[in-house]
């Protein structure tokens, strides 16, 4: 749940917010894409990070943050 929390206030155009608020969202800054890092970080020490069905579930958020960069 930590790990896909900033994806749920992902916008549209794959940026995540730097900071969230009980305001909501601050837009100043923006996380660098640095996720796959970290996927990769936690399925080392636990299996049940590399299920399909949760793949699935980040890869397509964590796709639109890299293309968001990478553009």
């Amino acid at each position: 749940d930590q790990f896909v929390f900033f994806f749920d206030w992902q916008a549209e155009d794959g940026r995540l917010p730097d900071l969230l608020t009980a305001r909501g969202p601050d837009w100043g800054m923006t996380k660098p894409p640095i996720s796959g890092w970290a996927l990769r970080a936690m399925r080392a020490r636990n299996p049940e990070f590399a299920a399909p069905e949760r793949l699935r579930a980040v890869y397509e958020p964590m796709a639109r943050q890299v293309r968001f960069w990478v553009d």
